[in-house]
């Protein structure tokens, strides 16, 4: 019961038998309310038990494939002793006493673990004090187990639903006992998606399935120039094309901090007919904001700011080196392009389509239309891939303008070629560091300076203050500093406004900064002819979680074994996520997930490289779904050695040069190899998975080439580099 057709038959039905019990819940607050009607409720996340044992859970966060409405669904489950496919999952619409709803960062599991065993296991012990009320019974004298409430003299029994309406009459425990870890028995055991029988077998509905009556579609095209100006387009002749019904000019339009370019569209019958009316209309146009900027040009800028670079005095050593290292941008190319579907009307707007963020989405809208919230619905489709850019609403804000324009509900959808050439990539960075090191080798001042285009410089004005000097700025800072034991560390950040938005990219930061610190760390260990792996292990020895997450990895794989000719093996480890405070490393007081890879490779006699094996050790705290993590960590690891090979936005003449996947390429089955993930078990409170498996790969496969060949990879993707 998964599917957006699905879950609103469930809401009506529940609403024509009563909904029996209801425990409302606020993630950051202690509070746990029971009620009888969602009405009487201030905090509006829920679950539902009605008469007929039906239980609901309102979960707040978005599924966008990385399994966490199973996850959460399993939680609940767990303490409240039911099977977990008798928990049925509903998203959460905006209301202000939530907060900001947003998905992303791998926080949904990591941030609602603690407060979701407390309400199943809240509602469950208020279920056990109804029935023993009923029974007049003691109430130790009665448990649960699977929806049901047990008398263990008498040996009778209620369904969770048949002492529903009693157990609202009872004031729940904030503060229930727990389950020990030991104790799980839906937590850490592999459970099926509870979206995967929609999925497979297509009812599941995504933001391009949407129909609804009179729709039209929407394609809409803009300047490959970020801001340039619409001068002139054939109306009339696409006009004339078949299925045509309207061009609309979209002016552009200022919402708070964020200007979005101006654009136009061709309004049809069917998306083919709407696409066949844009190659008429031939819109041109002119100006921009990066009318003259080439990735030659970025490059010179960046290398330029090399010369206002000054490292802090050298203390206390003999030796150093300095290497340099460059990421490109990076597309998300998710396999389902930016799509939102408006139906507007005076006093009224619904949205459907894929979105990180249902606040986000009615803040525009109220921005857009001037309805006040109570006017506007959200639905959120499945999602067909995200990896942040779906954090972004230029789809919105056209499909909003063009149904308020004819009155009609719209679908735009983004061709491939659109979201790759006007969408917001990851910035590039450019990577300088200084590594002092002792007599014995040992890295002793680790100085480390980036030179970036500015990730949210097109957006908002407030993000200014990161582009003048050496600052902090957003994902620059991710997997700082090193988790090597090092005498002193320093970090500046120079972000140029090159004119160009860019946005968050999966695994933030960590993607760009592991393959540098992993690298340089490599370096070093050759550098002082130490083997690597243990190289790291001796700088670990204080922090015991890396240490032994490492050391239990080559232990598996038996690191020491030589090497075949032309074959290499290279590691790497990552903290997933850490941000740079005054005092150092900090995780937000949230868990974090560790993860550590060893690859295998070998470069063929024609030079070429082969990936033969991926070995990956998660060390994410308790795992929830160990199915679940494993899928993603398999998914991660295919992304970086995507991004590793060909992936790369490059700009000539202002604009983006890549427009399809053609030459754009991201990695084929054929790049596949053999990867085994293993889990160590730990009863740590979990941390996100779907985002920090990433970043640890390029630079195990970057380090395993060197391996081989004695070739440092420096620069990515590496493409059409010779590796020998």
């Amino acid at each position: 019961m998964n599917s957006i057709t699905s879950r609103r038959n469930f809401l009506k039905n529940a609403s024509l038998i009563g909904a029996g019990l209801i425990v409302g819940f606020k993630l950051n607050g202690p509070d746990i309310i029971i009620a009888k009607d969602v009405s009487e409720l201030d905090p509006q996340l829920y679950i539902t038990i009605s008469p007929n044992n039906i239980i609901t859970f309102k979960v707040p966060n978005i599924e966008l494939g990385q399994g966490t409405h199973t996850g959460q669904a399993m939680i609940i489950a767990e303490e409240l002793e039911v099977n977990l496919n008798k928990v049925n999952v509903i998203n959460a619409s905006p209301d202000p006493r939530y907060g900001r709803l947003s998905t992303g960062g791998s926080g949904s599991i990591r941030k609602n673990f603690k407060k979701l065993l407390q309400v199943g296991a809240s509602t469950k012990e208020t279920l056990i004090k109804a029935a023993a009320k009923k029974w007049d019974v003691e109430v130790d004298e009665c448990f649960a187990k699977n929806g049901k409430i047990f008398h263990s003299k008498s040996k009778q029994s209620f369904t969770y639903g048949e002492i529903a309406n009693e157990a609202a009459n009872i004031k729940p425990s904030p503060t229930p006992k727990l389950k020990s870890y030991n104790d799980y028995q839906i937590i850490g055991r592999s459970s099926k998606r509870i979206d995967l029988a929609d999925k497979v077998n297509g009812s599941s509905i995504y933001g391009m399935d949407v129909r609804i009556p009179e729709m039209l579609h929407a394609v809409v095209k803009q300047s490959q120039i970020r801001g340039g100006t619409l001068t002139q387009y054939n109306k009339e002749e696409a006009l004339n094309v078949k299925g045509v019904n309207a061009v609309v000019p979209i002016p552009s339009q200022q919402i708070t901090l964020k200007k979005y370019p101006e654009a136009i569209a061709v309004v049809a019958e069917s998306n083919w007919q709407a696409l066949k009316g844009m190659e008429i209309l031939k819109p041109s146009f002119k100006g921009g904001d990066t009318l003259n900027l080439s990735s030659t040009k970025i490059e010179t800028i960046f290398k330029e700011e090399i010369k206002n670079i000054n490292y802090p005095e050298l203390k206390n050593s003999k030796s150093y080196f300095e290497v340099e290292y460059d990421t490109p941008f990076y597309s998300h190319t998710t396999l389902e392009p930016l799509n939102f579907t408006v139906n507007y009307t005076e006093n009224h707007c619904e949205v459907w389509g894929p979105m990180q963020s249902q606040t986000s989405v009615e803040f525009y809208i109220k921005k857009l239309t001037g309805l006040t919230s109570d006017k506007i619905k959200i639905n959120i489709t499945s999602i067909g891939g995200s990896f942040g850019i779906k954090q972004t609403f230029d789809a919105l804000v056209q499909a909003v303008w063009i149904s308020k324009k004819l009155k009609k509900p719209v679908q735009v959808m983004w061709t491939r070629e659109q979201e790759i050439q006007n969408s917001y990539p990851m910035q590039m960075n450019k990577n300088f560091v200084r590594l002092s090191l002792s007599e014995n080798g040992l890295p002793l001042q680790w100085d480390h300076k980036i030179v970036n285009s500015h990730s949210f410089a097109h957006r908002s004005k407030k993000h200014k203050k990161w582009i003048d000097g050496w600052n902090w700025e957003p994902n620059t800072s991710d997997s700082f500093p090193p988790v090597y034991d090092l005498k002193s560390f320093s970090l500046g950040n120079k972000s140029i406004d090159l004119g160009l938005a860019s946005f968050n990219f999966r695994s933030t930061g960590c993607n760009q900064n592991c393959f540098v610190i992993e690298s340089v760390i490599d370096e070093a260990a050759y550098m002082g002819k130490f083997n690597p792996l243990e190289y790291r292990l001796m700088l670990l020895k204080k922090d015991k979680r890396h240490f032994n997450l490492l050391n239990s990895l080559a232990t598996d794989l038996n690191w020491s074994k030589t090497n075949r000719k032309g074959h290499g093996k290279g590691v790497a480890i990552n903290e997933f996520m850490i941000k740079k405070t005054k005092e150092g490393r900090n995780s937000f007081g949230e868990p974090t997930s560790i993860v550590a890879i060893i690859s295998q490779i070998e470069i063929t006699e024609r030079g070429k490289l082969k990936i033969n094996k991926i070995h990956c050790k998660i060390d994410c705290g308790i795992c929830v779904n160990p199915d679940q993590v494993i899928a993603q960590a398999e998914g991660g690891i295919m992304m970086g050695i995507s991004m590793l090979l060909n992936e790369e936005i490059t700009f000539e003449n202002g604009m983006v040069v890549q427009s399809n996947y053609d030459d754009y390429k991201i990695a084929k089955m054929k790049h596949t190899p053999e990867i085994k993930v293993s889990i160590m078990e730990s009863s740590l409170p979990p941390a996100g998975i779907a985002e920090a498996v990433v970043a640890p790969v390029i630079p195990s496969i970057t380090n395993a080439i060197f391996n081989a060949t004695g070739k440092r990879i420096r620069k990515l993707p590496i493409g059409k580099q010779k590796l020998v």
